[in-house]
């Protein structure tokens, strides 16, 4: 049985620009850990530009990003350091296009400092942190890698 749950989904925005905000609870910690997740409201994802604005509109909400990697439905989530969400499903990696080039754009207003280049449009794939923020590249099986700064 999974120990991780919504608390609450609400919809956030205006009739231009619509977002998901989801708080979570993950009850495997002790106390149970919550956190949120943000992402694009219905009829407004897939797209790198609406990713991109989602990600301007929203990013003051959360704390230093420590972490970014493709999902397994192929889309850009961003990490902070608590653990809260960003989920960008116009942002994806693995070819040239505007979704690589939005994750490529964000990444770099992060400051992620890899060969970002090779890695977004060359891996269909990857998992990395930011070492601004202390911390270390993630190398799972299967992933490709980039080395920051």
């Amino acid at each position: 049985m999974s120990k991780i749950r919504v608390l609450r989904k609400t919809e956030r925005g205006d009739k231009d620009f619509k977002y998901l905000y989801i708080k979570m609870v993950d009850e495997s910690f002790e106390p149970a850990k919550e956190y949120f997740i943000i992402t694009e409201g219905a009829g407004f994802g897939g797209d790198a530009e609406m990713s991109e604005k989602l990600f301007e509109e929203t990013r003051e909400m959360f704390a230093a990003f420590i972490k970014a990697y493709i999902c397994e439905d192929n889309y850009l989530v961003l990490q902070d350091q608590d653990g809260n969400e960003m989920h960008l499903s116009g942002c994806t990696s693995g070819f040239p296009g505007t979704g690589p080039k939005g994750t490529l754009n964000i990444l770099r207003k992060l400051e992620f400092d890899i060969d970002l280049l090779n890695l977004i449009f060359m891996s269909p794939t990857f998992s990395i942190r930011n070492l601004r923020h202390g911390r270390y590249v993630d190398n799972p099986p299967g992933y490709v890698t980039g080395t920051a700064t």
